[in-house]
Parts: C-alpha cells; sequence; structure tokens
C-alpha cells in the first residue's frame, strides 16, 4: 500500500515515511525544531526559569532535538 493512502499516525506509515524520505522532503525536521522553540518560548513568557532545568527528547523522529 502506497504511503498515501495509508493510515497517518500507525507505526507502519511512519516507518516508512522515514525510510523514504517523506519526513524531511517535507521538511519534517525543521517542523519539529519549530516545535520545540515555541514551546521553550512559552514556558519563558510565562515566567517559567529553564535554569536547572533538562530537555528530554522523546519521540523524535530522527533524533534533531538531542543537539542542542
Amino acid at each position: 500500500m502506497s504511503l498515501e493512502r495509508r493510515e497517518i499516525d500507525t507505526p507502519e506509515y511512519w516507518e516508512e515515511a522515514f525510510a523514504n524520505g517523506v519526513w524531511v522532503a517535507n521538511g519534517g525536521s525543521e517542523q519539529a525544531l519549530e516545535r520545540m522553540n515555541q514551546s521553550l518560548f512559552a514556558l519563558i513568557k510565562h515566567g517559567v526559569s529553564l535554569e536547572g532545568m533538562r530537555i528530554l527528547d522523546i519521540g523524535c523522529a530522527l533524533g534533531e532535538g538531542t543537539n542542542l
């Protein structure tokens, strides 16, 4: 079954998306980084101190978020 016809958010969909380059071709890495930046900014904006905090990168497609 082609990637387009497969149900999204299944392990099979994402395995194929990473294997055939769809994630990278659609800017998935950049989108993930932008989302992480937005989340951190929101914490700071609301007065949450990041001092002493650590970031746990879970569910990151290719692990780009671990290289901070």
